[in-house]
C-alpha cells in the first residue's frame, strides 16, 4: 500500500513538473511578445500597462522556480523515507500551490490577450 501511494505521489510530481515547464515556456513566449509590443510606438498608458505585465511575468517566473524546487525537494524526501503524514501535508500544500498558480496564470494570460489584441 505504501509503495502504491509513493508511486501515485511520484506520478503527480512528474505531471506538475511537466505542467510547470509548459507554463514556463508559454510565459517566455508572452514575455517576448511583450518586448515586441514595447518596441512599437505606443501611448504612455500602454507603456505603463506593459511595465505592469512585465512585473507580473517576472513574479510568475519566481513562483515557477519556488514551486519547482519545492516539488523536487518533496520528491527527494519521498525517496529518503520519513513520515508519511509529513509527506501528505507537503504534497497537499504543493497541490494547492499548483492550483492557485494555474488560476493566477490563466488570469494573467487572459488580461494579456485582451491588452495585446487591442494593439
Amino acid at each position: 500500500m505504501q509503495n502504491t501511494n509513493s508511486e501515485q505521489l511520484h506520478s503527480e510530481h512528474e505531471t506538475w513538473l511537466n505542467e510547470l515547464t509548459l507554463w514556463h515556456n508559454e510565459l517566455m513566449f508572452y514575455d517576448r511578445m511583450l518586448l515586441r509590443l514595447a518596441a512599437m510606438d505606443v501611448p504612455k498608458s500602454d507603456t505603463d500597462q506593459m511595465e505592469e505585465f512585465k512585473s507580473r511575468f517576472d513574479t510568475l517566473q519566481e513562483k515557477f522556480s519556488t514551486m519547482r524546487t519545492a516539488i523536487e525537494n518533496h520528491e527527494r524526501s519521498l525517496h529518503n523515507g520519513g513520515s508519511s503524514e509529513s509527506h501528505a501535508d507537503a504534497h497537499n500544500t504543493s497541490r494547492e500551490n499548483i492550483h492557485l498558480f494555474e488560476k493566477e496564470f490563466k488570469a494573467l494570460k487572459n488580461d494579456f490577450f485582451v491588452f495585446s489584441d487591442k494593439e
